[in-house]
């Protein structure tokens, strides 16, 4: 039985361990709002799916198609993003365009 996006989005959230709330502060929606797009009795997902996949660390297609799974983040890889997302803009744009360097020259 197929699933439907709502389910899709539920399942992802509490596979990272977010809880509605902070989900719908990531999206900038009150609680409840989120809550009804997980329900499906408002359909604001068609309008939020980029803001909802963003927030739950996938790309919009792993909602849409669940049967094609791009690998889920390991742990460590999730802390790291947790962290990421801790720091001002301005620091995360300098770690991004470093991270660039190092791949780009080849360091390890």
């Amino acid at each position: 039985m197929s699933q439907t996006i709502g389910k899709r989005i539920r399942i992802r959230r509490k596979e990272l361990g977010y809880s509605q709330r902070q989900i719908a502060k990531k999206l900038d929606i009150g609680q409840s709002t989120y809550s009804r797009i997980e329900r499906e009795i408002i359909r604001k997902e068609e309008i939020l799916l980029y803001k909802i996949s963003d927030a739950l660390r996938c790309i919009p297609y792993e909602l849409l198609f669940p049967d094609i799974r791009i690998q889920s983040l390991n742990d460590e890889e999730k802390e790291i993003l947790e962290l990421y997302d801790k720091l001002p803009p301005r620091m995360q744009l300098i770690i991004k365009e470093l991270l660039k360097e190092w791949v780009k020259h080849g360091r390890k």
